[in-house]
């Protein structure tokens, strides 16, 4: 077997601990510029926390997927690297996907919690929603990190 180029800590850590490291080391460069804005490394890195806290906050079992549902693909990024900060596997919602189909695939995967840009254009099925047009991601919130280890689930696609 070939030796790893990269660490075995950077391989063997989890994305959330690795994009710390990153976001200290350039925290005034760019990390994502989109139609809808641009962000530095330290300004996603507060985001991501905002979001990530008002996971948590939302309860809901570890192991249940959460569904981000956002146009814009930034949006997107922040509400991922959210979601793994919260220890939590982020599910992927296609927005381009009729509201239908949507809706099915939501409920097969049994996604606990909407992260949302906006209202859904879908039923949720009496999920709770985390709407991010209402959320305060530019306030301080403390990381709180639950243990992200080598067998938690960090993604869920439906092709």
């Amino acid at each position: 077997m070939a030796a790893s180029a990269f660490p075995a800590d950077e391989v063997e850590g989890s994305v959330p601990a690795r994009f710390a490291r990153v976001a200290a080391a350039r925290g005034d460069a760019l990390a994502i510029a989109g139609d809808r804005g641009r962000l530095t490394y330290r300004e996603l890195d507060r985001r991501s926390d905002a979001l990530a806290a008002a996971i948590l906050g939302a309860g809901g079992p570890h192991d249940v997927p959460v569904a981000v549902h956002a146009e814009a693909p930034a949006t997107t990024i922040l509400a991922m690297l959210a979601t793994w900060k919260a220890g939590r596997c982020c599910f992927p919602l296609d927005p381009t996907l009729p509201a239908g189909r949507r809706e099915a695939v939501l409920g097969d995967a049994e996604a606990g919690l909407v992260v949302s840009d906006g209202a859904p254009p879908f039923d949720v099925d009496a999920r709770p929603v985390i709407r991010l047009d209402t959320l305060a991601l530019d306030a301080e919130a403390p990381p709180r990190r639950p243990d992200i280890g080598p067998d938690t689930l960090a993604c869920l696609l439906y092709t």
